[in-house]
């Protein structure tokens, strides 16, 4: 019986317990149940928490206030503990420890690379104990070029549409960028927000409080690549993890992480091959299409309360896949 049946059968029984404002313990007990039978935590995903986000983080609902995160952390360490990103690489159990043997492990991630990363780790996580996990994007941190994702939606606000493309074609974002993103280099960073620098990266790393996952080198549709680009756009972000980190713990996440529109089992198989060990992917838009493999994450949004949160922890793992396959389990 695969993982996917025994998490739907072992949570069916209480699904009418969901209605409920506030997680009670027989849903943390059945949540930590199911997640036990592969080993792995719970995900949360976030972008940039700031009182004064960018536009761009705005129109994507990719920022959260540092007030709200501080009282989600504060209510989910109530049932929840958050795990250290090194012991999810090194295979360590997550449950057997007698200290949180009622308590769900959670792994806390961020994307990108948002320079409000510096003071949520210090001021936010820090003081709770939390390390994060930061899938970074290599070349817009070294400050070559710009994310891609950004770029595209700033291009379009200029009146240049028909460039969603530019996620599938580097060959066709490389030329624009030379075209556009030297003359308009200050507007973009005004409507994009800054990046985390390379000196705040390292000390963080340094310092023990923050961990460094692969988001391929810039923020590209891995489905739309072909395989040996995509190897390369990997590799790219791993010299980078190693040269500010001192090694790779081979945990990587799809950007934009929708299953079947991002990316497909071959792309997952290319790389597995290269390295990443465990893949994580988002969800809420495609759900009629899985991965057994990838390891889903659930994004934290800027309007959601502990409620909402309540009720997305119990759908995400009610749905959960089989993602011991992700560390090549069989």
């Amino acid at each position: 019986m695969s993982l996917r049946v025994v998490a739907k059968k072992s949570l069916s029984s209480l699904d009418s317990l969901m209605r409920p404002s506030m997680l009670n313990q027989k849903h943390i007990a059945v949540i930590r149940e199911t997640l036990a039978l592969t080993g792995l935590p719970l995900v949360l995903s976030m972008h940039a928490v700031s009182d004064f986000p960018s536009p761009f983080l705005c129109q994507n609902y990719l920022t959260i206030s540092p007030r709200r995160i501080s009282r989600i952390l504060d209510y989910l360490s109530k049932f929840c503990w958050f795990v250290n990103p090194k012991d999810i690489s090194s295979g360590k159990s997550l449950y057997a420890s007698d200290v949180n043997r009622e308590k769900i492990p959670v792994l806390l991630t961020f994307d990108d690379g948002f320079s409000s990363l510096t003071r949520v780790v210090s001021d936010i996580l820090m003081p709770r104990s939390i390390v994060p996990l930061l899938f970074v994007n290599s070349e817009p941190v070294i400050g070559d070029i710009p994310l891609v994702s950004s770029f595209i939606l700033y291009l379009n606000q200029r009146g240049i549409n028909s460039i969603s493309h530019l996620a599938v074609r580097p060959e066709l974002f490389f030329s624009l960028v030379s075209e556009f993103f030297e003359q308009e280099y200050q507007s973009f960073l005004r409507y994009q927000g800054d990046l985390v620098s390379i000196d705040d990266l390292t000390r963080l790393v340094d310092s023990e409080i923050l961990v460094l996952g692969n988001h391929l080198s810039n923020h590209w549709n891995a489905k739309a690549q072909n395989e040996s680009y995509l190897a390369e756009s990997f590799y790219q972000c791993e010299e980078f993890i190693r040269s500010i980190q001192g090694f790779s713990l081979g945990l990587f996440a799809y950007p934009n992480g929708q299953p079947g529109s991002c990316f497909v089992d071959s792309n997952f198989e290319t790389l597995k091959q290269c390295g990443a060990s465990l893949q994580f992917s988002n969800v809420g838009f495609s759900k009629g299409y899985n991965l057994d493999n990838v390891l889903p994450r659930m994004g934290v949004l800027p309007w959601e309360g502990c409620n909402t949160i309540n009720r997305r922890i119990w759908e995400i793992v009610s749905n959960f896949s089989t993602c011991s396959l992700a560390r090549g389990e069989e």
